[in-house]
C-alpha cells in the first residue's frame, strides 16, 4: 500500500519520547514522597511493565489485522474500523479524542501549578489562563510541521525535568 503523508520516523520518535517523559516526570517527586522510595520504585516498575505489555498487545493486534488484510494500517481509525466496524470506529474516535482533550487539560493545569511555584507573583488560575491562551492557537493550526521542528525542545525539556528532580 501507499504510505500516508505524515511525520518522519525521527520526528515521531522525538514526539513519543516527549510525550512519555514529559509531564509525567513532574509527578515523580510527589509519588516518591507519598509512597517512599521502595514502594514508589515498585509502582514505577509495575507501570513500565504494564505499558510494555499493553504496547506489545497492540502491536500484535495491528500485525494480525495487517496480515489478514495484506496491507499496512496507518491510523487508529483504520484499525478500529477493521476490528469493530463503523459504529466501533466512531466510539474509538470519541474515546481517543476525549482522552487527548483530558490529558491536554491536565497538562495545562500542571504547567500552571509549576509556574505558580516557580514564579509566585501571579495566582495559579492566572497562570493556567495565560498558558491556555498561549496554547489555544495551536489547536487550530492545520499544518503541524512547524511544531515537528520544535520537538527537540520538548526532548531537552524532558531531560531538564529529570535533572531538576534529581
Amino acid at each position: 500500500g501507499e504510505q500516508a503523508a505524515g511525520s518522519s520516523v525521527r520526528a515521531t520518535a522525538a514526539k513519543l519520547v516527549t510525550v512519555m517523559l514529559g509531564a509525567s516526570v513532574l509527578g515523580y517527586p510527589l509519588l516518591f514522597s507519598r509512597t517512599g522510595l521502595l514502594m514508589g520504585s515498585l509502582l514505577l516498575l509495575f507501570s513500565c511493565g504494564l505499558s510494555l505489555y499493553l504496547c506489545g498487545l497492540l502491536g500484535d493486534a495491528i500485525g494480525q489485522v495487517q496480515q489478514r488484510l495484506r496491507h499496512n494500517l496507518f491510523t487508529l481509525d483504520e484499525m478500529a474500523l477493521e476490528c469493530f466496524g463503523a459504529r466501533g470506529q466512531s466510539w474509538v474516535r470519541y474515546l481517543v479524542r476525549t482522552f487527548f482533550v483530558a490529558k491536554t487539560c491536565l497538562y495545562l493545569l500542571l504547567i500552571g501549578q509549576n509556574l505558580t511555584y516557580l514564579l509566585p507573583f501571579w495566582p495559579y488560575r492566572a497562570w493556567v489562563l495565560l498558558v491556555t491562551g498561549l496554547m489555544l492557537p495551536v489547536a487550530f493550526v492545520r499544518d503541524l510541521s512547524m511544531l515537528e521542528q520544535m520537538s527537540c525542545v520538548g526532548v531537552v525539556a524532558s531531560e531538564l525535568y529529570g535533572v531538576c528532580i534529581v
